[in-house]
């Protein structure tokens, strides 16, 4: 009975108080855990992989050094996943000026950017090349380009000195083949067309007034002083009067015979035919140069194109 008189003289608030005391014991840790499990991670916490590789690169994109992963990337959850704010070039346009590229220009825009594909050319996050780049020098347009093309016997001096940008703009250029200027004029920014040796090369002929790849690859051959493939005789052998006009005549390159005419002076027409009966028309009518080229080819006997190539010229697609 004394007991139960103590129980019934306990103040209520201090059972209150008690059962607060109580209940603050008990939930106040497992709060403070569930604080802890969602708290927000940078990128780099599960990205961790990120760090090592691209983290010592000498260049770093501005987003990737200033820890703003989210000015390219959308934030994800459990699910793993490449989320860009845009897509293909889009993106790049964000910070870089669009119209620096050109893209309105129909023609003339290399094709990576064209197609919205930067991130061919250039790393969108670290690189220890300059501009972000994949790759050193030429080795970046060989990501593309066939390098043995341009890898042959003799290489074009200029492109072992300073790669293909000495001839080439990566991004637009006006003229054909992202060329830094004019064709007939880019060759002459190197090469001194007034030099004697200049001009006993080339017979005496006005040949800085002509293209310089009728004879010349401009970029690598197998043959010295970068001459093609398949060279037509006069040419090999400096003969270019056999076919043109004297060097000192009031036009140079004017052929002194007839063109349906001029090949058949050292060319046969009946060794060439033999006891065929048929003849192909081109050869019927004198037309040679509608499949050799005069002068020099990539292809054997001087042939203008490879295969079917030669045949169909030009695909057309046809009317709808």
């Amino acid at each position: 009975m004394a007991k139960n008189s103590e129980i019934r003289k306990f103040p209520l608030t201090g059972m209150l108080l008690f059962c607060v005391v109580l209940a603050v014991s008990l939930f106040a840790p497992a709060e403070s855990d569930a604080a802890r499990k969602f708290k927000k991670k940078e990128c780099l916490d599960c990205h961790s992989d990120f760090s090592k590789t691209y983290g010592e690169l000498k260049n770093q994109h501005p987003g990737v050094q200033n820890g703003k992963c989210q000015d390219c990337h959308l934030s994800h959850g459990i699910v793993g996943k490449l989320l860009l704010i845009e897509d293909g070039n889009k993106l790049c346009f964000r910070c870089h000026k669009k119209e620096d590229f050109n893209l309105d220009k129909k023609k003339g825009v290399h094709t990576a950017l064209a197609q919205g594909k930067c991130a061919t050319c250039h790393n969108p996050h670290a690189s220890d090349n300059a501009s972000l780049l994949v790759a050193q020098g030429s080795e970046t347009c060989f990501k593309c380009h066939q390098a043995d093309k341009f890898q042959k016997k003799n290489v074009h001096a200029i492109i072992n000195e300073e790669g293909c940008q000495a001839c080439h703009r990566p991004h637009f250029s006006e003229q054909p083949d992202l060329l830094t200027m004019a064709p007939e004029k880019l060759c002459l920014s190197c090469h001194d067309s007034s030099g004697s040796d200049f001009k006993t090369a080339h017979g005496d002929y006005p040949v800085a007034t002509s293209q310089c790849t009728t004879c010349h690859s401009p970029h690598s051959s197998a043959r010295a002083k970068l001459l093609k493939g398949s060279l037509h005789n006069p040419v090999a052998e400096g003969e270019c009067a056999s076919c043109h006009n004297d060097s000192s005549a009031q036009e140079p390159f004017g052929l002194h015979t007839a063109a349906e005419e001029l090949c058949l002076t050292c060319h046969d027409p009946a060794d060439m035919q033999g006891d065929r009966a048929v003849k192909h028309e081109p050869f019927m009518t004198g037309n040679c140069l509608s499949c050799h080229d005069p002068h020099t080819a990539e292809q054997e006997t001087l042939l203008l194109a490879q295969g079917n190539n030669l045949c169909f010229p030009v695909m057309k697609t046809p009317a709808r």
